[in-house]
């Protein structure tokens, strides 16, 4: 599998135009699929409404191709409970899977965020957020005491669901390593441990 950035340029009337976007190249193979499910640490910046918050989020994913499949089919779900409410996201559809070789994975998709605040102060439901998604995700041991941490990033942003920026000009939602650049490199993905739960990643 590969992610390539490749330029367009058309021709129009008022000249030249030139869009950069992102490609993915991979085998949709049957029984290549990944899941997991845990708690994520969420540092202080990760959720851009309030980014002084920090704590623990608990996340569940799964992902794979369907036989016959060029659209892999799963879910993204992130709950984050925190002293002003509860923050979630819910997916609703994916657009492309690849996995790596030596235990990597990433996804892409698109879903509904919304924050919820506390009902004693006067709070309720924020209306929902149409959001984009990656999910950035390394299998690097199995569950259990003194074993290795597996590897989770989740990126959610409104906007262009092909933008390379990932919110860079002030639309991101939430990002657990806010501020590192995502990396395109499969051998070097920019990950952070999980604080408890497991991942799979059948490639």
């Amino acid at each position: 599998p590969q992610e390539c950035t490749v330029s367009f340029k058309a021709a129009k009337v008022c000249g030249w135009r030139t869009k950069t976007s992102l490609v993915i190249i991979a085998d949709p193979s049957v029984g290549r699929f990944v899941n997991g499910a845990g708690l994520l640490a969420s540092p202080a910046g990760s959720l851009a409404s309030q980014p002084i918050l920090s704590g623990e989020a608990r996340f569940s994913f799964r992902a794979r191709f369907p036989a016959g499949s060029l659209i892999p089919r799963g879910s993204l779900s992130l709950r984050w409970r925190t002293d002003t409410g509860v923050i979630r996201f819910r997916s609703s559809s994916l657009a492309w899977l690849y996995i790596t070789p030596n235990g990597c994975a990433r996804f892409q998709g698109e879903g509904i965020g919304l924050q919820v605040e506390n009902m004693r102060g006067g709070g309720g439901l924020r209306q929902g957020t149409p959001l984009n998604f990656w999910l950035t995700t390394c299998d690097v041991g199995s569950p259990g005491p003194g074993e290795p941490e597996d590897f989770v990033r989740i990126q959610l942003w409104e906007g262009d669901g092909n933008s390379l920026d990932f919110g860079s000009d002030g639309t991101y939602w939430y990002d657990n390593m806010l501020g590192i650049t995502p990396s395109y490199d499969d051998t070097l993905f920019n990950v952070t441990a999980i604080e408890r739960g497991n991942v799979n990643v059948h490639s």
